[in-house]
This record gives structure tokens, C-alpha cells and sequence, in this order.
């Protein structure tokens, strides 16, 4: 495969994905694969019209890694292309290793400030090097669908810390600037990765490489086969090329047709969940009825829907098992990606654990129209009408009070009738039980007077004619208490 038919086969791969204006952003970090790629790039910028940038992600793993740095910012001044770099901590993953948690964060900075397409470097022998790892590891037919030409995916952006810098060059006399995005908070940001160099050998970029006069270094790491990746490169793959001198080829042939056949189990899984999914909740008698096989495509599908990374297929068919097992009135919690799976009256939910602060715990009411109670999911409107809601006359002395319950609370629910405990008020009720700990209710001089769900105390209700004022509980978060009009 000599330049010109690697160029063609690049811009084939770009006409195909990318619109005039774009903004690409590749990922360089000074080897072979990710020079070629902005070399590539870079010459067909301008015939197909993008905005071309490029961001190096430091690991600082390495003690060579600022070294390497300063090569990605040399050759992007010398090539006038607009760089930015990012330094990330890897924390060893117990369960991925290190390999997998430095992947994990140079994804995340890459993914930020955001582009209309991350462009990254991996080629022919990258994929196959994949494909073998995933069929070691036993994974499914999603895990051989190997590296896609295109993706999007969602990437949790953590903040980058300070050591983020910015390299703006000159362009036709302007100044290219790149915003660095530094966060205080993780979040989830969606990015579309995108591989223009996937139906090319590794070969073949050496070659380009060699013909430009490219340079490019090395990291040490490419050489220790203790790594899995780097073992199948130098041991395995040699061997196999012996006997096998066409396997990059085959394999991305089975990886088209195990990605065709992910999309059939999508199709399916979108046809049983357009049945069993309802309002983001996966109704469990649904799911049940399904053969097992079946149910666990449906349990991926709904999973994937919140961005969360797949589980094994042993773990697949724990989480379903628990699901499923058990009575209606059964608690079930199984954990998942820093996530909760909780069924819940034939209902799964799938949710992100409340995080309460100390300052949300007690909120004191001094006449404003709203109180935000963002950890919860949701706000208190207030508003003052003659004749409905509780009456003004029993708090004006005493403050109203936003706290959670303590236990041994009591409501009445209706005038004239008796008070009951809060505790079977929301076993009859339709609130989840790990909702129930987390109520904002609010206290008049350590009163019970409005529970969200529930209702109001009827102590506290407006007489015809006399101020009150009403008071609702509006649900923003789709996981929290849904909105009670008091």
C-alpha cells in the first residue's frame, strides 16, 4: 500500500463522516501512528474544509513524558497547528489494571473542550491486537466487534487539574486559540471518536512515515511484554503471520460481522424494550418472560442506554438472576459502575446513589418563592393564595423547615381523622424505598406539616377565606419524588 492509496482511503473515510467546518482534534502523543495521522491530516485540512487541532495527553508514567511533550508541541508549531496538552493522574484500576485506567483518562481529556470529531490513531494491526485480546478474555459478540471506524461514546470528564497549557500559533495572521477545560467536578460528556486509519497496516504507516522524512519517538512501554497488547505483538502475532500472512485482513473481516450481528441483538433488544421499557423504568415480568439469552440482551441494552461500560456475561446473568429472583415485595439492590439496579413493585430502576451534603439537611423557609434542593432532584415552590394550602396564621411565629425524617414522625392525612405513623404512610405509598430516607419534609416547630408523596397535614389546612399559602414539591431529577400539590 504505498501514500497515495493510504490518502485516498483517509479521505474516503472523512467524506464519508465529516461536514465542512468540522472541528477535528487529533490525538498525538509523538509516535508513529499519531504523526502520520496529523501529517494526513494536515494536508487534507484545507481540500475537505475543517478546523484542524491537535491535544497530547500526559500520563506522567513515564519519565520520559515530558520530553515527549515538548516534541508534540515543536512539530505542532512547525506544522502551524493549533495544540493543547493535558496532564492526568492514573490511579491503577484493581480490576482493569493499569493499562486500562490510563486508556480510561486520556479518553476523558481528550474528550475535552469538546470537537465535533476526537480523532485518534489506531490502525489494521491495532484492531487485531483487540479482537484477540476480547476473544481471550471471552467476551461477547459486542466485545469482537473490535475498534469502529466511528463512535460516540460517553466519556467521564474529570477535572484536568492546572497542568493543562495552551499553544496558540498564528494562522493567515490570526491568533487560534483553544479553550482548556478544567473542571471541578466529574461529569459525563459524550465525544465521537473516530478512526480513519483502522483499514490500514502499521506497515504501511512506517513506509509513509520513511517517504515524508517524519520523525517520531518512541515510548519504552511498546517493548515490555508484560503487557498483554505488547505480548500478542512481539510473541504471538509473528508466529501467526508465519502461517497466517493475511490475518490483519481476516480478522477485520470478522469484526464487520460480528459488529452486524451487535447491531441485530440492538434491534431486537430496542423491539423487547419498546415493551418492557417504560418512563426509563424496565418492568422485571417483562423481562422475565424472555428466554434467558434474550432478557440479558434486554438488561445490556437498558444498561448501555445510561452510558454505563458493559458487564461480563457472568455478571450479566448474577445481576439478572438477582433481578428476577425473590417476591414482588423483595429488595433488591445490585451494584454497577458506581451505579444502583434497584426492582422496586415489578419496576428496575437504574440510578446514581443520592449524594446528601450536611448543609441540605436542614433548610430554614424566610419568604422566597423557591427552595432548590439540587442533591434531591428537586425544588419547593411556594405561593401565598387565600383560602388554599396551609394556613399563614399557623407558621408566622414558627419558621418553616425543611428536614428528613428521624423515625417516629406522624401525619393526618385527613380532617378529622386519626394521625398515623409516617413509616406506614410510606410503606402504602408508591416511593421507592431508597427514596424514603432522602424525603425533604417540612417542620413547623417540630411539627409534621407537608411529606412529598404523601401530603399534608390536615392540622395545617387553610380554612375558606383565610391566607395561606400553597407549597409544591416539583421533581427535577426523573429518580426523585414525584411532584405533590399541597
Amino acid at each position: 500500500m504505498d501514500a497515495k492509496q493510504i490518502i485516498a482511503i483517509v479521505t474516503d473515510v472523512l467524506r464519508r463522516h465529516v461536514e465542512p467546518g468540522n472541528h477535528l482534534a487529533v490525538g498525538l502523543s509523538g509516535g508513529l501512528d499519531s504523526v502520520v495521522l496529523l501529517h494526513l491530516l494536515r494536508r487534507l485540512a484545507e481540500p475537505l474544509a475543517f478546523h484542524l487541532t491537535a491535544r497530547y495527553v500526559n500520563h506522567q508514567l513515564s519519565a520520559n513524558a515530558d520530553t515527549w511533550e515538548e516534541f508534540c508541541t515543536r512539530l505542532c508549531q512547525s506544522w502551524q497547528v493549533p495544540f493543547t496538552t493535558s496532564r492526568v493522574l492514573v490511579a491503577r484500576d484493581q480490576r482493569k489494571g493499569l493499562e486500562a485506567a490510563a486508556r480510561s483518562e486520556r479518553y476523558r481529556a481528550l474528550a475535552c473542550p469538546p470537537a465535533d470529531f476526537v480523532v485518534v490513531a489506531q490502525h489494521q494491526d491495532d484492531q487485531a491486537e483487540t479482537l484477540l485480546l476480547q476473544l481471550l478474555r471471552g467476551t461477547g459478540i459486542r466485545g469482537l466487534s473490535g475498534m469502529a471506524e466511528v463512535r460516540r461514546q460517553e466519556t467521564g470528564v474529570r477535572g484536568l487539574g492546572t497542568g493543562g497549557r495552551q499553544f496558540p500559533v498564528r494562522e493567515q495572521g490570526s491568533k487560534v486559540e483553544i479553550e482548556e477545560s478544567v473542571g471541578a467536578a466529574d461529569s459525563h460528556r459524550s465525544a465521537v471518536f473516530l478512526r480513519p486509519l483502522l483499514p490500514i497496516p502499521r506497515a504501511a504507516l512506517e513506509q509513509y512515515a520513511e517517504q515524508h522524512g517524519l520523525q517520531w519517538i518512541e515510548d519504552e512501554s511498546n517493548a515490555d511484554v508484560s503487557y498483554a497488547r505488547n505480548f500478542l505483538r512481539h510473541q504471538v502475532l509473528p508466529a501467526i503471520e508465519k502461517r497466517f500472512p493475511g490475518y490483519r485482513k481476516s480478522l477485520s473481516t470478522m469484526a464487520s460481522h460480528c459488529a452486524e450481528a451487535g447491531g441485530l441483538l440492538d434491534d431486537l433488544a430496542a423491539i423487547d424494550a419498546d415493551r418492557a421499557i417504560r418512563a426509563g423504568l424496565l418492568d422485571a415480568d417483562a423481562m422475565a418472560s424472555l428466554t434467558e439469552p434474550r432478557a440479558k440482551n434486554l438488561l445490556r441494552y437498558f444498561i448501555h442506554q445510561r452510558g454505563l461500560a458493559m458487564p461480563d456475561q457472568e455478571r450479566l446473568r448474577e445481576m439478572l438472576r438477582q433481578l428476577l429472583k425473590g417476591s414482588a415485595d423483595s429488595e433488591i439492590c445490585v451494584i454497577h459502575e458506581g451505579h444502583e439496579l434497584r426492582r422496586f413493585r415489578g419496576k428496575v430502576h437504574l440510578l446514581k446513589p443520592t449524594q446528601i451534603s450536611g448543609n441540605a439537611a436542614l433548610l430554614r423557609w424566610q419568604g422566597e418563592p423557591v427552595i432548590e434542593l439540587r442533591a434531591l432532584g428537586g425544588q419547593f415552590n411556594f405561593q401565598l393564595r387565600r383560602g388554599e394550602g396551609i394556613a399563614m396564621s399557623l407558621v408566622l411565629d414558627e419558621s418553616l423547615e425543611v428536614r428528613f425524617r428521624r423515625g417516629g414522625e406522624r401525619l393526618r392525612p385527613r380532617r378529622g381523622g386519626p394521625s398515623r405513623t409516617l413509616k406506614n404512610l410510606l410503606q402504602e405509598s408508591a416511593i421507592p424505598p431508597w427514596q424514603r430516607s432522602v424525603l425533604p419534609c417540612l417542620f413547623c416547630a417540630n411539627e409534621l406539616v407537608i411529606v412529598p408523596g404523601i401530603g399534608v397535614d390536615a392540622r395545617f389546612a387553610c380554612a375558606p377565606g383565610e391566607d395561606g399559602v400553597c407549597i409544591d414539591w416539583i421533581a427535577v431529577d426523573k429518580e426523585s419524588i414525584g411532584q405533590t400539590v399541597c
